[in-house]
């Protein structure tokens, strides 16, 4: 038994045997079809995921039958959800945590995450490159966006990368991902909106792609089998591309499958705007573009196709 967390379904097996958590039947229909498929599941109770409450978990099995399966009804935030679950012990290496709805997501520089129930928000505990495999650090978050977009490509859903770590179908913003690291654990956080894509309207000032769900793109895949699939693929990719490739080829690779790879575009970087085409990636994963003054290295920004800026 971990630290802080309590297997309920360790001393009431007739809580785990047939077990089909009714708390997540009005969520949305693909949950009421996931939490049936992925029976029997497991109560768990953790004091230590919001400081001061119980939180009720549910732990299933994966559709292979290995791996760690935690889902929540309702949280704060996958992340710092998942961040409590390691420091219990309770979440292993390639363990993940799906939650039904978000209060507080978010996605890079803190901007807030739109979290509608039947949309994807999955954080996994990953592992950090140790040894030889630290050369991928300064690129690790494209790694892993690559080996989504990989997973995605591969189960029929026709998506790009957009740097950093955005994913996109027909130009349009899908998903993202999310990486954090404290105190030397790893958790990767990715959302996707499988059903629900907030509105133009709802979008943030300055937004440089409208957004869609992989409802718009003909996809029926639910919430928990989409996550479990993925999770599965990205660790088979991921592991693969550490294994059998340099950081450079790597890279070179990446390159000519980003969007808008060859293609005038904007990068707004903290107060500048700079127009160039895009030339490809540096050693150090920053995004090259040819502008007016020659090639310039960015390590950071908002990617904008030329023709979607306004006043251009």
């Amino acid at each position: 038994m971990h630290s802080g967390i309590h297997l309920l379904g360790q001393d009431r097996p007739d809580l785990y045997e047939g077990g089909n958590p009714e708390e997540f039947s009005d969520l949305h229909p693909a949950w009421r079809r996931d939490m049936a498929a992925l029976a029997p599941w497991a109560r768990l109770e953790s004091p230590d995921v919001v400081p001061g409450e119980t939180t009720l978990l549910w732990q299933g099995r994966t559709p292979e039958g290995t791996g760690t399966l935690l889902a929540c009804r309702a949280c704060a935030s996958s992340q710092d959800a998942a961040f409590a679950l390691v420091q219990t012990g309770a979440l292993p290496l390639w363990g993940g945590l799906v939650a039904g709805v978000q209060s507080s997501g978010r996605g890079q520089l803190r901007r807030v995450w739109v979290s509608g129930p039947g949309n994807v928000h999955l954080s996994v505990r990953w592992p950090l490159p140790f040894g030889a495999d630290q050369a991928w650090n300064p690129i690790l978050s494209l790694a892993v966006g690559s080996a989504l977009a990989e997973a995605l490509n591969g189960m029929d859903v026709p998506v790009q990368l957009k740097w950093p770590n955005d994913i996109l179908w027909q130009e349009h913003k899908v998903g993202g991902v999310l990486l954090e690291d404290r105190a030397g654990e790893l958790v990767v956080g990715i959302g996707l909106n499988l059903d629900l894509a907030p509105p133009v309207e709802a979008l943030r000032e300055g937004h440089a792609v409208p957004a869609a769900s992989f409802r718009d793109m003909g996809s029926n895949y639910s919430p928990l089998t989409l996550a479990w699939a993925l999770v599965n693929r990205m660790q088979i990719s991921y592991l693969n591309t550490l294994r059998r490739t340099a950081p450079n080829d790597f890279l070179h690779s990446l390159s000519c499958r980003l969007a808008w790879m060859g293609r005038m575009v904007c990068l707004d970087h903290g107060q500048e705007r700079v127009c160039g085409t895009m030339q490809g990636l540096a050693g150090d994963g920053g995004l090259i573009l040819l502008t007016g003054e020659g090639s310039r290295v960015f390590h950071s920004g908002s990617v904008t196709p030329v023709e979607r800026v306004r006043g251009i």
